[in-house]
């Protein structure tokens, strides 16, 4: 089997996207995905996760981060089983979307397979947020629907239970969490 750049892992997702990089463009580093396992977990990421969020959203989800070789992984800090590195998943975000609600939203979406949703925010140093949604799934095995917020700010990482809401302090560190109430979230995007 060669390498096609463009091979279609679903109707709206392409293996580029998960190989993309700035961070493996920047040192060098090949991120190709080659290896039919990899590709195998992806298509089921994409297929059934992916595709289903797309569809709630009725928008283009946009990767920012897919598949991370193991050199890839080590340069931008991973974790060291990391799901991205076994083709597992994918950080992303969906422009004019909040994120926080859309996590929400994914959370209490049964039909939705994900082994793990994270509600991530970083805080830069002028106390913008970024945020993104990282999700995964397992092909093999059982997928735990765990939900998590993390939040990093002044290089302080904390990470919470559930799809919260991150407080940023005077002091420039999220000090606290705010429960996100229900009655105005969780349906935005049936």
């Amino acid at each position: 089997m060669t390498y096609d750049p463009t091979y279609l892992l679903s109707p709206h997702f392409r293996k580029t996207e998960f190989a993309r990089s700035k961070t493996a463009e920047k040192y060098g580093i090949d991120n190709s995905i080659t290896e039919p396992h990899i590709i195998a977990n992806l298509q089921a990421l994409c297929s059934l996760v992916l595709e289903p969020i797309r569809t709630r959203c009725g928008r283009p989800v946009i990767i920012s981060s897919g598949y991370r070789c193991e050199a890839l992984n080590r340069a931008v800090g991973g974790a060291r089983e990391s799901q991205h590195t076994f083709g597992e998943a994918a950080d992303f975000y969906v422009r004019g979307m909040p994120m926080e609600d859309l996590a929400l939203t994914i959370s209490h979406s049964d039909d939705i397979p994900f082994d793990q949703l994270i509600y991530e925010v970083r805080y830069r140093k002028n106390s913008t947020p970024v945020r993104w949604i990282h999700v995964s799934h397992k092909r093999h095995g059982r997928n735990r629907r765990e939900c998590l917020t993390v939040s990093t700010a002044c290089g302080q990482r904390q990470t919470v239970t559930g799809i919260q809401t991150p407080v940023y302090g005077d002091k420039g560190m999220t000090h606290h969490f705010r429960k996100i109430s229900e009655g105005s979230h969780g349906n935005s995007f049936h």
